[in-house]
């Protein structure tokens, strides 16, 4: 029997791609303008609540900006700990943690 060995490089963490950063600033925007969630941008629509509720009105650009990536990271956190990219919760957080995304 022929045994091939086979090499894996993990590449490090680089973040979110252009495209989702560009979705997170237009979200970011309309709630520090007191808008509503612009239709360009309608798949947030439940982070969207849940950001409002959490903001109360507050249009302060840190704080929403603040709101915006916990609400991402747990967003993250949620799909990778339901998917086999992972195997180990451990590992999940580890990498969640090196995208910037506290602890859980």
């Amino acid at each position: 029997m022929n045994e091939r060995t086979l090499d894996v490089y993990l590449a490090e963490p680089r973040g979110f791609c252009t495209g989702v950063r560009r979705a997170v600033g237009i979200v970011e925007e309309a709630l520090a303008e007191g808008r509503d969630l612009p239709d360009e941008v309608s798949e947030f629509s439940l982070e969207w609540g849940e950001l409002a509720e959490t903001l109360a009105g507050n249009h302060d650009r840190e704080a929403i900006r603040q709101a915006v990536h916990d609400e991402l990271g747990s967003v993250c956190y949620r799909i990778l700990g339901n998917t086999a990219v992972f195997k180990q919760k451990a590992t999940t957080q580890t990498f969640l943690e090196s995208l910037g995304f506290a602890a859980r």
